[in-house]
């Protein structure tokens, strides 16, 4: 699996009724080892011989996809684009065993948004969308029908229950809000 974290600083979301506002910036600190010993468990699980690409992005990038791919949508926290059946980029690099699958763009901004009153760890949080982006570059889809979101929410609870039960739950990711 390829992994594009690195530490950045970035917008921090709140939200009130009338719109999205910026506040103090963070950065984040990534255990990186942590994160990719799990993944590529995950990875083995879903894609097997596959690779996909995880980034991080502020909350002004993902508006900007969103409004460029999907104009229905304001903002999301995670999106998936498979790549194309002509990719190629010799800046990844993957061995002839292995087909690059696409690209999971996660807006942290969001997610710290989202798990504001929540006892839920950042960490579990990512590793769920995470999760999700991979079974989306797989070719589910849950806004198809209410049984592909009954089957593709089961399909990510169970392997994140396994993750768990093989590695524990382990906090890979600091944020630090800097005034």
């Amino acid at each position: 699996m390829i992994f594009d974290f690195t530490q950045k600083k970035m917008d921090l979301i709140k939200y009130n009724k009338d719109s999205w506002l910026t506040s103090p910036h963070f950065s984040i600190t990534l255990k990186k080892n942590i994160l990719k010993k799990r993944m590529k468990l995950v990875e083995s699980w879903i894609h097997g011989q596959e690779m996909c690409g995880v980034s991080f992005c502020d909350f002004f990038v993902m508006k900007d996809i969103c409004q460029k791919f999907f104009p229905e949508k304001i903002i999301t926290d995670v999106l998936s684009f498979n790549s194309s059946p002509t990719f190629t980029d010799n800046s990844i690099e993957t061995d002839r065993d292995h087909k690059y699958l696409g690209d999971i763009i996660i807006c942290l901004p969001y997610c710290l948004w989202f798990l504001r009153n929540k006892k839920t760890s950042l960490s579990s949080h990512l590793e769920r969308l995470i999760i999700h982006g991979m079974i989306h570059l797989k070719g589910f889809d849950h806004e198809r029908s209410s049984s592909a979101y009954k089957i593709m929410h089961h399909l990510e609870t169970q392997i994140f229950k396994e993750l768990n039960h093989i590695y524990g739950e382990e906090n890979w990711i600091t944020c630090k809000t800097h005034s």
